[in-house]
Order: C-alpha cells, then sequence, then structure tokens
C-alpha cells in the first residue's frame, strides 16, 4: 500500500476520483496506485498528482525517481563544467586519444582544441576519424 499516497490525499481532502479527474485517468486507476505500491504512474500522471496534491514526487514515488536516475559507471553524464576553459587539457587529450570510431567537433568555439593539441602525434594517437 503506498501510505504516503493516501496520507497526502487525506490532507489535501482528495477523493479517489478527484485525484482521477485532476490526472485524467480512471478512479480505479488512482485506486491501484494507493493498493498496489509496486505500480508507477506514467510521468505526465505523477505530475498531476503531485501538482493536485501538493507535494513533491519523490516523496510520492520514491521508485519512480530512483529508477529515473542512471547511477554506476555507464551513467549518461559524468562530469559537468561551467565553461570550456575550466575542463583541464588532459581531459581533451584523453577523450581524443581513446576515441574508437569518430571524433566530431562541432560549433564556432572549438578551434580551442587546435590550438591546444597543434601536435600531429597527439591527432594521430586515437584510432578514430576526425570531421570538423
Amino acid at each position: 500500500m503506498n501510505h504516503v499516497l493516501r496520507r497526502a490525499m487525506a490532507n489535501a481532502k482528495m477523493t479517489e476520483t478527484h485525484l482521477a479527474e485532476a490526472c485524467g485517468v480512471d478512479a480505479k486507476t488512482v485506486g491501484r496506485w494507493i493498493t498496489e505500491p509496486h505500480r508507477i504512474p506514467h510521468a505526465r500522471h505523477r505530475w498531476a498528482a503531485s501538482e493536485a496534491l501538493g507535494e513533491e514526487e519523490a516523496a510520492l514515488w520514491p521508485n519512480a525517481v530512483r529508477s529515473a536516475l542512471t547511477t554506476g559507471p555507464d551513467r549518461e553524464i559524468v562530469q559537468v563544467f561551467p565553461y570550456r576553459s575550466a575542463a583541464p587539457a588532459s581531459l581533451w587529450k584523453s577523450l581524443v586519444a581513446k576515441a574508437q570510431s569518430e571524433l566530431v567537433f562541432a560549433g564556432y568555439t572549438n578551434y580551442f582544441l587546435w590550438l591546444e593539441q597543434s601536435s600531429p602525434r597527439f591527432w594521430r594517437a586515437g584510432s578514430a576519424t576526425i570531421r570538423q
């Protein structure tokens, strides 16, 4: 049973029917959200329910939020830099050297790499094809 959802509905003085109308689903669907804790609504319905109840989505369905976050070595975003010059030169060198199939440099600021790493030996280090 999703006790957090039930308590949020009670605090907001909402019935299953009222929440269903706010989310655009059937009242039986809301009943399943409450009685079947493994059942996670679609994202648009979670957002609508969160807004209608005045609760955070993560509080109502913590497993949905956890499953949306990628963790471990295969996560998509590994590191973020506020601007290009904040990334160390060694990072660029490592990325080029480890490229296996293709490097594509797009945008008007990619010239920095050609200026900083002008050695032809550097550009031949990886096995990738380079396109600009």
